[in-house]
């Protein structure tokens, strides 16, 4: 098995990408299931979700700003019907060790 990519968005946060991210985690209902994309937008709304319950995620991209919510329990899947013992995923860019996250990733499909 080969290893995960590693990279991160930490650094190409700024106030301005802070504030897009605080607005945007303010439209996020707790319970909600979330998809997320790679990058510093989405990691900055990552960051301002430290306040909500019972997220999930089922998601193409798994990034590093998941694993502090899954390790306050933020992220628990509590409302996910399907595999919610796990975060679905196609692919996961992150420089965390994977071994703290119960991840599922999806192998890609080709035809």
């Amino acid at each position: 098995m080969q290893p995960l990519p590693e990279v991160s968005y930490k650094d190409a946060s700024n106030p301005n990408i802070m504030q897009i991210g605080k607005y945007c985690s303010e439209l996020i209902e707790d319970g909600t299931t979330l998809q997320m994309g790679i990058g510093s937008i989405p990691n900055a709304v990552l960051e301002c979700l430290t306040n909500h319950k019972d997220l999930g995620v089922h998601t193409e991209m798994f990034s590093d700003g998941i694993i502090p919510l899954v390790e306050s329990g933020v992220i628990n899947n509590n409302e996910i019907s399907a595999c919610p013992e796990a975060i679905n995923s196609l692919i996961a860019f992150t420089c965390h060790d994977l071994n703290l996250v119960p991840l599922h990733i999806i192998p890609h499909l080709s035809t």
